[in-house]
């Protein structure tokens, strides 16, 4: 993609969920929009709406783009039986 903004990022991976079902896991470096480097456990906008969609995130470490390795998707893809729905709101009974 062009840009790093989670706006778009959203739209991608809504596109590709609605197409192909829901994956167990997604892994992902540390960059934006994937990772916040000044969040909380350094989560971003994006990886919190994963982890609430049900997805694992697998992160590899800091400067080691050689742990994604070289898998051949077509190679080991099944479908996903697992179909996207949005999710509720978040419920804040406090504030």
């Amino acid at each position: 993609m062009a840009s790093t903004q989670s706006t778009f990022a959203f739209a991608v991976f809504e596109h590709a969920f609605k197409q192909y079902g829901m994956p167990a896991a997604i892994r992902a470096d540390n960059g934006i929009p994937f990772a916040s480097p000044n969040a909380l456990f350094g989560q971003s906008r994006l990886s919190i709406w994963w982890l609430r969609l049900g997805i694992g995130i697998e992160r590899t470490k800091p400067g080691h783009p050689e742990q994604n390795g070289r898998r051949y998707p077509a190679e080991v893809y099944t479908p996903s039986s697992r179909v996207y729905r949005v999710p509720d709101e978040s419920q804040y009974p406090f504030h």
